[in-house]
This record gives C-alpha cells, structure tokens and sequence, in this order.
C-alpha cells in the first residue's frame, strides 16, 4: 500500500514537492516494518512510481530486505564457509563459484554484480 501527500511551500501553502511512501511488510528477521520511499517535482512521475514499485511488489521482486549485499559477496562471506563446515574439502565448490560467478565470462550473464534484492528466477536461466 502505498502513501502518497504533498510537502507544502510554507509560505503560500502550494505543493512544491510529492512524497511517496510503500510499505514492504516486516523484515524477515527483525519484523521492524520496512519502507521505500522516494519524493517528486510534479505527481504525476510520483504516481508511475507507485505504480512500478507496487506491481513490482506484487511480484516479489520487492521485498522487506535491507541488504545492499551483491550475490558475490554473499557467496563469499557467508555460503563458502557455511558449506566448508558441512564438506570435507571446498576447493572444487569455491573454483567453480570463483569462475562461473565472480568473475565474468562470455555468453553468459555476470550475476556477481547483481544485489542479492535484484536477483529474480529469471536471472538464472
């Protein structure tokens, strides 16, 4: 659901600026609620944006994480070890990951780059 008000002038009361507000629902870990927001010129561009971010809502693709993380970075520090707790040896994993992830290689998409928010099903075929 979204929130949508002006930010008045104080001196003549007239709009000069729209302010957009989206809850996300609660955070999966902390269940503090979360939001974006963003503010505007004119309402119409605000309006699109709402309109954007509500659809991708929707669709999952917007979701109450806080994390700027990028995909690689979380292979990294927090999957590798993980799993060298749960193997014996994490060469082959971590070779594999290093060329096929972190590193970009032709015809294939680079998803290292990716913040673990933006990543979709879509980006792995």
């Amino acid at each position: 659901m979204a929130h949508i008000s002006p930010i008045l002038d104080p001196t003549t009361g007239k709009p000069i600026r729209w302010y957009a507000q989206i809850n996300l629902g609660r955070h999966p870990v902390t269940k503090k609620p979360r939001f974006v927001s963003k503010t505007c010129r004119l309402k119409k561009d605000l309006e699109e944006w709402v309109t954007t971010m509500n659809g991708d809502r929707q669709a999952g693709r917007l979701r109450a994480t806080t994390t700027k993380a990028t995909f690689a970075t979380y292979l990294r520090e927090t999957w590798l070890p993980s799993y060298a707790t749960q193997v014996r040896s994490i060469y082959n994993s971590s070779k594999t990951v290093g060329k096929w992830i972190l590193t970009p290689q032709p015809d294939t998409p680079f998803l290292g780059c990716l913040a673990l928010r933006d990543l979709a099903a879509d980006d792995f075929k």
